[in-house]
């Protein structure tokens, strides 16, 4: 059957983020590379909400494109993309209802700067990207914590972000802080959190 491979490149355009940082910085950490700031993992989720079969490597099997594979697809995308800008990135399994998940590791000193002031102009340069390749899809960039004993083989669960805890149902508010299970992302209060019943710890 004939073969009609299209780039699964995700073109990012980062210029903007990096001239704010360099606007607010001396150039002193040009070079240099960073680990993600605040002990986090940037993670990065994609929903789509129709299957592009475009993603497909053969004519034949746009008749039979799946979410998974496509979700894979978009997943070495952004990784490629990111990489080009200088990151450490992974695409891992993705969890629940999302079909593409990658996890930053280090980054640019100038992109680090960026996501320590916001996560938004990011957000949006990647959601610019994904529409520009002509994906419908959900986008969130979060910030998670890393389980001691993960492994990226088995995938990375979403952080839910609850109005109340999973397990008591007390309402967040200034006085009670949304915390979160590093192994399921269900979002928990304090006095919950440290429950070791095999979720949530």
């Amino acid at each position: 059957f004939f073969s009609h491979r299209c780039s699964t490149m995700v073109e990012l355009d980062l210029s903007a983020l990096e001239r704010v940082a360099q606007a607010k910085h001396s150039a002193a950490g040009q070079g240099q590379t960073k680990g993600i700031p605040r002990g986090h993992l940037l993670t990065i989720w994609v929903k789509l909400n129709r299957v592009p079969v475009k993603f497909c490597t053969s004519a034949i099997l746009q008749c039979f494109a799946t979410r998974k594979c496509a979700g894979r697809k978009v997943s070495r995308g952004i990784v490629r993309s990111l990489q080009k800008q200088g990151c450490a990135c992974t695409a891992v399994p993705p969890t629940g209802q999302w079909d593409s998940a990658v996890v930053v590791e280090t980054t640019p000193w100038w992109l680090s700067v960026s996501l320590a002031m916001s996560l938004a102009p990011f957000e949006t340069a990647v959601m610019k990207g994904l529409t520009k390749k002509g994906l419908d899809c959900d986008l969130v960039v979060q910030w998670q914590d890393l389980p001691q004993d993960c492994s990226f083989s088995k995938g990375l669960p979403f952080w839910k972000f609850a109005d109340t805890c999973s397990l008591c149902s007390a309402a967040f508010g200034m006085f009670r802080r949304r915390r979160h299970c590093v192994r399921c992302g269900a979002s928990c209060c304090r006095d919950c959190v440290f429950v070791a019943d095999g979720r949530h710890t």
